[in-house]
């Protein structure tokens, strides 16, 4: 019965120590994007290779593409696939741009202070850089695919404000999606 008993001891502390190795994975994937970040950084980031380094890893840890629909999400049905498609590729390439330009470099030296699991499909992940706090937004649903659908600096959402940005030149514009498609064209070029 002892052998039993701490046979099962054993047991409940290795699968404890393995759900708190799963309870972080969301904390790890987002220091595993800073570091990398951090060490593509570290050279000339006007280089072609580096250059083309970030967007890899942007588009390997981001969910650009659900962000942009949610960026349009409230008219995406007024419109014809080939001009959500067309949309999509400049968002993509527009996204990038201005991540690159807004916070790679705060996130690359941001420290990882917390995390909130919501439910089976989303973690919060807290970092803190200087006196900056961000919260990403990880969508967790495939555990071999984690994609940040949000970043918040300092309560200011990435996806909230280029949604209402978004929302506001199509609102202004007759809700003519190749008015907003014609200026992401002339943000990437």
């Amino acid at each position: 019965m002892k052998k039993f008993l701490a046979i099962l001891f054993l047991g409940l502390l290795l699968f404890n120590d393995l759900s708190a190795d799963e309870d972080l994975k969301a904390s790890n994937f987002i220091n595993e994007f800073n570091q990398d970040i951090s060490k593509t950084l570290v050279d000339d980031l006007y280089s072609p290779e580096v250059d083309k380094k970030v967007n890899e890893l942007i588009y390997k840890n981001f969910d650009v593409k659900g962000i942009g629909i949610y960026s349009i999400n409230k008219y995406k049905t007024k419109y014809k696939t080939k001009k959500i498609n067309d949309y999509n590729k400049y968002f993509k390439e527009y996204f990038v741009k201005s991540l690159k330009k807004r916070i790679l470099k705060i996130s690359s030296e941001s420290k990882i202070i917390s995390q909130l699991i919501i439910n089976d499909k989303y973690t919060l992940v807290n970092s803190e850089f200087q006196n900056l706090k961000m919260t990403w937004r990880v969508y967790t649903k495939d555990p071999n695919n984690f994609l940040i659908r949000d970043i918040v600096i300092d309560n200011l959402s990435l996806a909230k404000t280029t949604k209402k940005e978004f929302e506001t030149i199509l609102e202004k514009n007759n809700f003519d999606l190749e008015i907003l498609i014609n200026m992401l064209k002339k943000e990437v070029n």
